[in-house]
Order: C-alpha cells, then structure tokens, then sequence
C-alpha cells in the first residue's frame, strides 16, 4: 500500500524536529561549558555548622504548634522587595537575593512563622552587625517574627518568650473578635 503524501510529510516533520531538538541541546550544552569556563563544583561537606546542629534539634524537639523547620533558607523565598522606583526596588532585592535565614519554621500550609538565627563569634564583627540589623528590619517590616539565639545563652528562654509573644497576640486577637461578636 502506497503511503500517502500527508504521512510522509508527517514522517518528515518528526524526523526534522527530532533532529533540530538533537542539534538545539547540544548547542546548549556548548553554551553551559563556555559560561562555567571549566570550573568544577563539590558538595559542601556539611549545611549547618555545629551550633546550628543544636538549633536544628532544639527547633525539631519542642513543639511550636506542629512548625515545620527549613534550614539555610533565601531571604529572598520567603520576603520580596516593593517599591515604586524600579532603582530602589532592584537596591532593595540586592538587600535580600544572597542572604539567608538559618531557620525557617513555616505552620502546616508553610506560611513563615518564625525566622531563627544562630549568632555565634563570626556575628560580633561591626559589618556583620550591619547585616544583622538589615535582616531584622527586612524581617520585621514583612511581618515576619525573628528570633535569634546566641551561642552560649539559654535557647529554651528565647523560644519561650517568642511563645509568650504569640500567645499575647492571639489573646488579644481573641479579644477583638469577642467584643465585635457581642456588639450584635
């Protein structure tokens, strides 16, 4: 049985796309190798330092409402800048696209609830001072709570207090909706 012109113009078609796909990765395979220039990459050896590692299992011990907990998460997942001007929006994203947060802990439908930061003796330089203080003013101006735990001091206390905080604020929001259920 003769093929017809339909299917082997089909036949054609499928041959060439195949053929340019084949030709298309290979280009951008060249492309890749030129741009990393011949570097070589390694696995880091460990994520999280020591300090961080007792954080890691302090956050996962205690129970703070069933959070999930995120390590060496970007600054930049979890807040985005916004301004008018295109300049100070893209200085502002410059703030937050190479940082991180040691800890995230997220609630059930990975809303962030709390930031947590593990200070030891590399924070006590004047320029990572800086950058502390500029994390905390981005945390705190998107709403998002910050703890941080020094080396050496009482981790239980400052997650207890951050504890005490939430349950003064949902007091209080219990309280709202109390008195606007009452007002009717």
């Amino acid at each position: 049985m003769p093929l017809r012109p339909w299917l082997v113009l089909a036949i054609a078609f499928v041959v060439v796309a195949v053929i340019a796909a084949a030709a298309g990765n290979s280009r951008r395979r060249r492309d890749v190798q030129d741009k990393l220039m011949g570097m070589s990459f390694r696995t880091e050896p460990l994520l999280v330092n020591a300090a961080e590692r007792s954080a890691w299992d302090l956050l996962n011990r205690v129970n703070l409402g069933h959070a999930h907990v995120f390590a060496k998460v970007r600054l930049e997942d979890v807040v985005s800048a916004h301004a008018v001007d295109g300049k100070v929006q893209s200085a502002a994203r410059g703030h937050i696209k190479s940082r991180h947060i040691d800890f995230l802990l997220t609630d059930v439908a990975f809303r962030p609830m709390l930031a947590v930061e593990v200070d030891g003796a590399s924070h006590r330089s004047e320029r990572a001072a800086t950058a502390d203080e500029m994390k905390d003013q981005i945390l705190a101006s998107a709403g998002v709570p910050l703890v941080r735990l020094r080396v050496g001091a009482d981790w239980s206390a400052a997650l207890d207090e951050w504890r005490r905080d939430q349950a003064e604020v949902s007091a209080k929001v219990g309280e709202g909706s109390s008195h606007a259920g009452s007002r009717h």
